[in-house]
């Protein structure tokens, strides 16, 4: 849910007469980051941007909130030999 609210608030409304989004601000360093097909980081605006935030994902740093069960962590053969042992 963070990464949700950090992404909406770095949009920054800039409509072009086509009427949608074409720039907005770096989710990371809060510079302006194109969002044309011309920047290939986009929602960044550079690739070192970019690989902060995969780190950040890949630290686990960022989460996404809700609920675990016992039945999101357990494989699902696990879930079917449980289901005919009861």
């Amino acid at each position: 849910m963070r990464v949700l609210r950090i992404f909406a608030a770095s949009l920054r409304v800039a409509r072009s007469s086509d009427n949608f989004l074409d720039e907005m601000t770096c989710p990371i360093c809060k510079k302006p980051a194109d969002l044309s097909p011309r920047n290939r980081f986009r929602p960044f605006c550079s690739e070192r941007c970019q690989m902060i935030d995969l780190g950040t994902w890949a630290s686990g740093d960022y989460k996404v909130e809700g609920a675990t069960t016992p039945a999101d962590n357990e494989h699902h053969d696990d879930l079917k030999k449980r289901r005919l042992l009861n």
